[in-house]
């Protein structure tokens, strides 16, 4: 496990590639929810668009229930149902809490 600073994520998120992914789950669990919450919205959602659905998952359930909604609004729908779904049921109840009325009718359908 290795210390992932919010700076070199953003540089990781620059380049295509799998390269922001593999750095971001080979840190410290700890550490990856420190940097998550550091990073603009918008790097927030293109980092969980490249982790793939179980660390998506875990990711969101460490994080605030505010910051994963917004990046569940952000995400095409079909992600956003599939990563809702899998989420325990407490933590999806907080951040379908969360939505606004129109991303929560688009996403609970």
């Amino acid at each position: 496990m290795s210390e992932l600073s919010p700076s070199r994520l953003r540089e990781h998120l620059r380049e295509e590639g799998d390269v922001a992914a593999a750095a971001f789950e080979a840190a410290e669990a700890v550490n990856r929810t420190a940097v998550f919450l550091q990073l603009r919205p918008s790097e927030r959602v293109e980092l969980v668009r490249r982790l793939p659905d179980p660390a998506a998952r875990r990711l969101i359930e460490e994080a605030d229930s505010s910051s994963g909604a917004r990046v569940l609004e952000a995400l095409d729908v079909d992600r956003a149902r599939s990563l809702l779904a899998g989420l325990q049921p407490d933590d999806a109840a907080d951040i379908v809490r969360r939505l606004s009325d129109e991303n929560g009718a688009r996403l609970l359908g």
